[in-house]
């Protein structure tokens, strides 16, 4: 027994030398590359890419950096986990210029700032059917209506962040999947219904995205696993179940022709988009179907919900602001009733919306975009090398926008319409399949909130209304980070709202 246990330690020891071996020469092969290059290098150890290392990034570095001089100071601690960027904002170009290397084991990652690409202009394109914008633009009125509602009835509120994300996802069950659910506040008490289960599954799958995808679904169904780990693998299926049930009944609906072009549901418009295609000419699988709508699910729901969270504390330490959004809303809307809102004829003259969403953006990106880049200089770049495009550089930098939270800038002076100087969903062929979609649920939800209500900071003691203001924008720039993957205001309820 002992031998056979000295064996296997010897072995599972000699395949990790191996291994430390192996990164330690991909590590140098990439850095030989990156030099080709000829701009300044940075090197980590450990791959961005890495699920294991996503895991348990943050604390690693946490406790490295307690270390003392150069041992806790260094390229590791400064780039090796998510949200870097946002931490080192534009110290790193305004160090090494418009252009550097970050090499990793996996691959190198070309980062590049240039003035040029803030004045990029493109137009928007549709990406979802004009069915399915009109479902989000209702659904997102009348929940938000709901969730203002919720949020009047108390002397203040530090739920902001909860209760947007349950509206976004409300929001995607019913444009994606055709499930309708009430608004459910933080603090009530939620249905035990099917329906309801489905939101939690996708919620919970949505919540531990990175660990499922880095031991996969199937890993979770371990009967040795604790209970909290096996209810992970349960939010799968039951997920899935959902799904295939949700996939199925539109199926027939399609093929019995029965109402057949009346859903107005995702699934509806993949399955439709594939039957109409033959066969080995580009039709989607059952699979793919699938695929497509979780990717969808968990690329519409944070983001968006992050963004409206950072925008309600902008916008409460902004009155100003709020003034000016109203002044849009009540010209556009009037006195009427959301539900008597047109999506077609109310929805393109809401620039104003958009505006706040664009200057959000700007300084609170949950993810990278593409940018066109103009420049004379002229960089060979070996092959395999990834290029990102330094947003958090381009997008913040006092010296081309100024130290403002300022949405007034984003709309022409001249035609009142928007300017679309920066990109938050990419242009072109690779754009944002949800950019549409995003749009009209951020609008819908700005118009509900703020035509009929102002937010503010909850002062206290003698705290003054500028005090008070100033303390919000402090903590949204002290307190952002990354959560699971994308950017976020962590711990949002230690700042109540009224």
């Amino acid at each position: 027994m002992s031998s056979s246990l000295a064996v296997l330690s010897a072995t599972s020891f000699s395949l990790f030398i191996l291994w430390v071996v192996y990164c330690g020469y991909c590590l140098y092969s990439n850095y030989v590359e990156a030099r080709k290059i000829g701009v300044l290098i940075r090197v980590i150890r450990i791959s961005h890419l890495n699920y294991l290392w996503l895991l348990i990034d943050k604390r690693v570095i946490s406790m490295v950096k307690q270390l003392p001089g150069p041992l806790g100071d260094n390229s590791f601690t400064r780039y090796n986990y998510r949200g870097w960027h946002e931490h080192d904002s534009t110290r790193s170009h305004d160090e090494m210029g418009d252009a550097f290397v970050v090499v990793t084991p996996d691959q190198n990652w070309l980062y590049l700032a240039n003035p040029d690409a803030l004045t990029d202009t493109c137009a928007c394109n549709k990406s979802l059917n004009e069915q399915c914008n009109a479902v989000v633009w209702t659904e997102a009125a009348s929940l938000t209506t709901e969730m203002a509602r919720y949020w009047s009835d108390k002397q203040c509120f530090s739920t902001v962040a909860e209760d947007v994300r349950t509206l976004s996802l409300h929001i995607l069950c019913r444009a994606c999947f055709g499930k309708s659910f009430p608004f459910v506040g933080h603090d009530q008490v939620e249905e035990n219904s099917p329906s309801a289960s489905f939101r939690r599954s996708l919620l919970t799958i949505i919540d531990h995205a990175l660990l499922i995808l880095a031991l996969g679904p199937k890993f979770f169904n371990k009967p040795w696993l604790p209970r909290r780990l096996r209810r992970l693998g349960e939010a799968c299926a039951t997920f899935k179940d959902h799904m295939t049930r949700l996939y199925h009944d539109e199926q027939r609906t399609i093929l019995n022709d029965y109402k057949a072009d009346s859903s107005t549901t995702l699934v509806a418009s993949l399955i439709r988009a594939s039957q109409h295609r033959q066969a080995g000419e580009g039709a989607l699988t059952e699979a793919e179907i699938y695929g497509t709508m979780f990717v969808f699910s968990f690329a519409g729901h944070d983001t968006t919900s992050h963004a409206l969270t950072f925008a309600m504390f902008y916008l409460a330490a902004n009155p100003a602001v709020q003034a000016w959004l109203k002044e849009e809303l009540v010209r556009v809307l009037g006195d009427r009733p959301c539900y008597e809102w047109d999506y077609h004829a109310d929805f393109p003259r809401l620039q104003r919306c958009l505006a706040i969403l664009c200057e959000t953006l700007r300084l609170k990106t949950p993810v990278a975009e593409s940018l066109r880049v103009e420049d004379k200089t002229h960089l060979v770049i070996p092959a395999g090398t990834l290029i990102i495009p330094s947003y958090v550089h381009v997008q913040k930098h006092t010296k081309y926008w100024g130290s403002e939270w300022k949405p007034s800038r984003w709309i022409s002076s001249t035609s009142g319409q928007r300017q679309f100087p920066f990109l938050g969903w990419s242009e072109g062929a690779r754009d944002c399949p949800g950019k549409k979609f995003s749009h009209v649920e951020w609008v819908a939800t700005m118009a509900a909130l703020f035509r009929d209500w102002k937010v503010d900071p909850l002062r206290y003691g003698q705290e003054t209304s500028e005090d008070a203001q100033k303390r919000v924008l402090d903590m949204i720039e002290t307190n952002t980070g990354y959560g699971e993957l994308l950017l976020q205001l962590n711990d949002p309820e230690r700042t109540p709202l009224v």
